[in-house]
């Protein structure tokens, strides 16, 4: 028998703002916005924080998430899957295969400033002051009177326009035996082959900091034009084996177990927009499709640019100390746009990145104890190896001593480079748990399950793109130093689950009568 199935996929979106006015319209000036006059998309009342009488006193904002908008127009992806089943004597023979082609088109500029106003002061009200009764109200003031004077504590964006279309191909093949040794035994054997392409740009936008590289430029990038971000793996070969014995013949004692090897595949966001951080505005989300190579760079000011100062006049110390607004000035400075101000945040991913893998391994014992109820134990484990974490290829060497350029790896080579972001495969994870059920099944009405599960599952970091953002090594010349329990690691859970449509209905008929046997 011959199986095909294709499918697409698509969707469109935009995640904004419910305003689309130009700053300067409201005298505020916050540089380009996009790529000419004509591209509106960024525009929008800039995010105000602190303003502690609009929403919550210690973290408020007015004019909208400062990220935001973020377009993905569009997202598609085709499926393409054939499966051919035989069956010859005691086998069950599968093979198939399966290619994938996904693409994207995405924006994210954070082209939106960012201004905070009483942020240090607002700060000490909240964490400090909180026996005041009056704390909360000075920081409104406070700030009220920054934004009404034009003085702002800190303003932030990034630079560049990001319209990028990501595409990424991938195959996989297989071929599995369902093996019935005996009446009472199955034992199934399998492999899958997977290879994946590198994630790649349309118009080649991106690099990748590779210094050492013949196609290196001055600045140490490797564009896509000339090589692609990373080797292609192509022996992702993943073995699977599993058995089902009856152990007694009569169907009531069954011992399972199996083993697998999967490959999975790093996701557009954790390559394309990981959220590199690090101090504040200077690690923005650089990407391998965003680097400063591309016209890409954050800027984050917490005093009047130098060239501005002389607009507000040199005599006025309050433009030395806050970031002084006035209308039809750039805040940022005009010069900002053609000559950004270091330091930046840079990202390298190996060149022989490796495809993330999965081992899978259980083992089951599950008993019938009657017709309607059974119970079973399982351990149940995975190892994860090869994979995705990052570390800091500039970081200075632990020490007492300030970490400067003379201290970084590279701070003599790039001393405009901050933190040199390096995705690898060092990351490494292992779960165990021993899991318990106990399942009821139509009992006088009523269907039920109870699981207790007992687990440890720890790792050198559990995000590779998400709410934590990302798991840097505490110590980057270390990575073992990180190996400790996952972020979600949860030692007990015992969860509760029960259909019990047909029991109340019998509890309405005959509340006294109901016995459970």
């Amino acid at each position: 028998m011959l199986e095909s199935r294709f499918g697409y996929q698509r969707f469109s979106q935009r995640i904004g703002v419910n305003n689309n006015i130009d700053p300067n319209a409201l005298g505020v000036n916050t540089g380009p916005l996009g790529a000419s006059q004509q591209d509106t998309e960024n525009f929008a009342v800039p995010a105000l924080y602190y303003l502690g009488y609009f929403g919550a006193s210690g973290y408020s904002v007015v004019g909208g998430v400062q990220g935001y908008p973020i377009i993905t127009r569009p997202n598609a992806s085709y499926d393409w899957q054939e499966h051919f089943t035989a069956i010859k004597g005691n086998h069950t023979i599968k093979i198939g295969g399966q290619f994938q082609d996904a693409y994207t088109k995405s924006r994210r500029d954070r082209a939106r400033t960012a201004l905070s106003f009483y942020y240090h002061g607002n700060y000490y009200d909240y964490y400090y002051a909180a026996n005041d009764p009056h704390h909360f109200e000075s920081a409104r003031v406070t700030a009220l009177n920054e934004l009404l004077l034009g003085l702002a504590d800190d303003a932030a964006r990034s630079f560049g326009v990001t319209n990028r279309h990501i595409f990424q191909k991938s195959l996989g093949l297989y071929v599995q035996d369902s093996w019935k040794l005996r009446p009472n035994f199955t034992l199934e054997a399998g492999v899958r082959w997977d290879t994946v392409g590198a994630l790649g740009e349309r118009d080649n936008l991106g690099a990748n900091f590779l210094p050492d590289d013949p196609k290196a430029d001055a600045n140490g990038f490797v564009s896509l034009s000339k090589r692609p971000l990373y080797g292609v793996d192509q022996n992702n070969f993943g073995p699977r084996v599993g058995f089902a014995w009856d152990i007694f013949k009569n169907g009531k004692t069954v011992l399972r177990g199996g083993y697998s090897l999967n490959y999975d595949l790093p996701n557009f966001g954790a390559i394309h927009a990981p959220q590199t951080y690090f101090n504040m505005w200077s690690g923005t989300r650089s990407g391998f499709f965003t680097q400063v190579a591309q016209g890409e760079f954050p800027v984050d000011i917490t005093t009047t640019p130098a060239e501005n100062l002389a607009l507000f006049g040199s005599a006025n110390t309050l433009c030395q100390s806050f970031v002084c607004m006035a209308t039809g000035v750039n805040i940022y400075g005009a010069t900002v746009g053609s000559n950004p101000p270091p330091p930046f945040n840079v990202v390298q991913v190996i060149r022989d990145f490796q495809t993330p893998q999965n081992h899978s391994f259980n083992l089951t014992v599950e008993q019938e104890l009657s017709r309607q109820m059974s119970f079973s134990v399982a351990y149940v484990g995975t190892k994860g190896r090869d994979l995705l974490n990052w570390r800091d290829l500039n970081a200075c060497p632990v020490s007492t001593l300030s970490c400067d350029t003379s201290r970084r790896p590279f701070g003599s080579r790039f001393p405009d480079y901050n933190h040199i972001l390096q995705l690898n495969n060092d990351g490494y994870s292992n779960y165990n748990s021993l899991q318990v059920a106990y399942k009821v099944r139509d009992l006088r009405g009523l269907t039920g399950q109870f699981n207790f599960v007992r687990s440890k599952s720890l790792d050198t970091g559990s995000a590779n793109r998400g709410g934590d953002f990302l798991s840097n090594y505490q110590n980057p010349y270390n990575v073992a130093k990180n190996y400790a329990p996952s972020n979600f690691d949860t030692h007990d859970f015992r969860p509760f689950r029960a259909g019990t449509q047909d029991f109340l209905r019998q509890l309405r008929r005959q509340p006294t009568e109901l016995r459970l046997p």
